[in-house]
């Protein structure tokens, strides 16, 4: 049982997005009714290519959902890109949850 699991008391869904050759973004639903931590606080975070984002929002999740770097969460109708994804282990160093850093 993940340390966290008591505190995700909300729901978002995520989405996989992918840009044509016309610059059109196509988004894909990938997980509905996800338990998450959502908390809304700006942080600067570096990307895994190395460059200095501004994150606004923060979300925490287990790690039963495969996420990515180029996914969208959905949350009160609004979208939020994924910036950072950090992967949080527990005292025996297995995986125990995902925070992921959103603008």
């Amino acid at each position: 049982m993940s340390l966290i699991q008591g505190l995700l008391n909300q729901l978002c869904e995520i989405y996989s997005v992918t840009t044509d050759a016309y610059s059109d973004i196509t988004r894909a639903k990938v997980y509905s009714n996800v338990n998450c931590r959502w908390q809304e606080v700006i942080t600067k975070v570096v990307s895994s290519t190395g460059e200095e984002r501004i994150a606004t929002v923060q979300v925490w999740i287990l790690p039963d959902y495969i996420v990515k770097e180029n996914y969208e969460l959905l949350k009160d109708g609004k979208y939020y890109k994924i910036l950072v994804i950090n992967k949080e282990v527990d005292l025996s160093g297995q995986i125990d949850h995902f925070k992921l850093y959103l603008a």
